[in-house]
C-alpha cells in the first residue's frame, strides 16, 4: 500500500514549499532533531509506556 499526500491546497493558499525534496535527507534531518530534543518527547513517551504497562500491554 502507497501513502501520498496532496499539498497542492498548501501550495496554492500559503505558498508552501516542502524544505526537503530528497527522502532520505529529509528523514536524516528529523532523525537529528529528534536526537537533539530528547527532553520534548522522552516525557510522553515514558507516560505512554507507563499506560501500557498499567494495562499488561
Amino acid at each position: 500500500m502507497r501513502y501520498a499526500i496532496d499539498s497542492s491546497k498548501i501550495r496554492a493558499e500559503l505558498g508552501w514549499k516542502p524544505k526537503y525534496r530528497n527522502f532520505t535527507e529529509g528523514l536524516m534531518a528529523t532523525i537529528d532533531w529528534y536526537r537533539a530534543n530528547e527532553s520534548w518527547w522522552r516525557p510522553a513517551k515514558e507516560a505512554t509506556e507507563a499506560k501500557y504497562a498499567q494495562t499488561g500491554q
